[in-house]
């Protein structure tokens, strides 16, 4: 194996672990079990996750579950012995404790605080040629993705190279037909995720069959009931659709953001439209307050 096979083979197994965690942080995390997900022997996988993702396998989870519970807090009404116990804390004194040395504040304050966090986007605050999203509600269909993950942040080169690599994978396997759905998922909000560890996800779905390789993960967005704000918008306008929705449209909505995060479903990209811009969905699942 080459060395660049090599370092993809560890990066993909070190992703596949990652977005195992993401999706289970309400359920109590075994390392062990999640040092089996690697395929790594479990004496050298701590070494080798801290290498590759600049943090452990605890501090990951445990980072995970506070900024998930700090999302909560602003985005839902749900109550903060509610939100700790959501977010896998075994009491709500000790999700207490741990959310007010990460964020330097009580978690009630915190959720007080939410307009000062994300504050509303007025119309004096918006670019002139940001227009809002179409909004609707839709009863979104589950798809199975081939991931391949940029973890360092938002910037568009690194998410670029994340879609070329998987669009090789798809076009070696004849997996891109009219029926392929790209969806991109930003796990992390940079406003209260350090930017330099916000998580990016090019995803394109396939077949049920597909598995994680060498190269690539897998990731299930399940069925849901979702907001979908459709869009045209260049690259730098993507994050208003989502100030938009939080602020402006999901307050007076009476739904509040189910578990799973928002996702984007791309129709058009800039290197495919007239225009440079995105032809795009962005969908929320959410429940009733």
């Amino acid at each position: 194996m080459s060395e660049t096979h090599s370092r993809e083979e560890y990066r993909a197994r070190i992703e596949q672990v990652v977005t195992f965690i993401t999706t289970h942080l309400e359920e109590p995390l075994n390392l062990e079990s999640i040092a089996g997900l690697s395929h790594f022997s479990p004496y050298h996988f701590h070494r080798i996750f801290t290498a590759v993702m600049g943090e452990t396998p605890q501090d990951l989870v445990n980072r995970l579950r506070l900024e998930k519970a700090a999302n909560l807090l602003l985005k839902s009404t749900r109550s903060v012995t509610e939100i700790a116990f959501a977010c896998g804390f075994s009491s709500s004194s000790t999700f207490a404790r741990s959310f007010k040395r990460h964020f330097g504040i009580s978690a009630g304050a915190y959720a007080r605080r939410g307009l000062e966090i994300i504050p509303p986007l007025s119309v004096q605050g918006m670019p002139a040629s940001f227009t809002p999203p179409e909004i609707r509600m839709a009863a979104m269909p589950g798809l199975h993705l081939a991931t391949i993950a940029d973890m360092r942040g938002y910037a568009l080169e690194d998410i670029c190279r994340a879609w070329e690599k998987l669009y090789r994978w798809a076009c070696a396997r004849e997996f891109m037909t009219n029926e392929t759905h790209m969806v991109g998922i930003s796990f992390d909000d940079p406003l209260i995720t350090p930017p330099e560890k916000c998580r990016y996800y090019a995803c394109l779905s396939v077949p049920q069959t597909v598995g994680a390789d060498n190269l690539v993960g897998v990731l299930d967005i399940p069925a849901a009931r979702c907001v979908v704000c459709r869009a045209l918008v260049p690259p730098e306008h993507i994050q208003l659709i989502y100030r938009y929705f939080y602020s402006e449209w999901l307050p007076d909505s009476g739904l509040q953001p189910a578990s799973f995060p928002a996702y984007e479903i791309y129709y058009e990209t800039p290197e495919n439209n007239s225009q440079g811009k995105f032809l795009m969905e962005v969908c929320v699942p959410v429940l009733s307050l």
